[in-house]
């Protein structure tokens, strides 16, 4: 007889700074409003209501969302957000009632070989 084990899927997690430096955690532990970075790879892009949502997978699987506003998607290029591009978000942890996730309303895109 085999069992099979199940495993859970990881959480989506953001850097933020905390009291004693940088700390990452899931994203839905993060109070709203905390400015966040996270580093992960676009997998999916679409239009609605003003802005573009951005999924995001990052190294370990994890899956989260990304609001864009369109004025900031119209003042960087267009490639740094194309599907497959690994990016550094930076922005701000939001809650939007209705949404089953939270996500990060983005500030600032970065390449990822850019980011440091």
């Amino acid at each position: 007889m085999t069992t099979a084990t199940l495993t859970a899927l990881p959480e989506f997690s953001a850097a933020y700074q905390g009291l004693l430096g940088m700390k990452s955690t899931p994203l839905d532990r993060i109070t709203d409003g905390t400015l966040v970075r996270v580093t992960a790879t676009i997998v999916s892009a679409r239009t609605s209501g003003g802005a573009i949502w951005l999924g995001l997978r990052t190294d370990d699987g994890a899956t989260g969302v990304a609001r864009m506003d369109l004025a900031l998607s119209a003042a960087i290029p267009g490639d740094l957000y194309d599907l497959g591009q690994r990016v550094e978000l930076r922005g701000v942890a939001r809650t939007l009632f209705g949404l089953p996730q939270p996500h990060i309303a983005v500030r600032a895109v970065v390449r990822v070989e850019d980011a440091r």
